[in-house]
C-alpha cells in the first residue's frame, strides 16, 4: 500500500493503481478486524485439540 496526496488536475493515476474511497477503505479493514477476531476465537475454541 502506498499513501499520499496526487493532484488529479495535474498527475493522472497509474495504470497499476485504484482509486477508493475513505469508505472502502474503512469496509476493508473492519473485513480484515472482524476476520483476524474470528481466526483468534476459532483457536482458542480448538486449543484442547492440541496434544502436544
Amino acid at each position: 500500500m502506498l499513501i499520499g496526496e496526487l493532484d488529479i488536475d495535474k498527475e493522472e493515476l497509474p495504470p497499476h493503481m485504484t482509486h477508493v474511497s475513505v469508505a472502502e477503505i474503512t469496509r476493508a479493514q473492519k473485513a480484515e478486524k472482524e476476520s483476524t477476531d474470528l481466526k483468534g476465537s476459532m483457536r482458542k475454541r480448538m486449543e484442547f485439540l492440541d496434544m502436544d
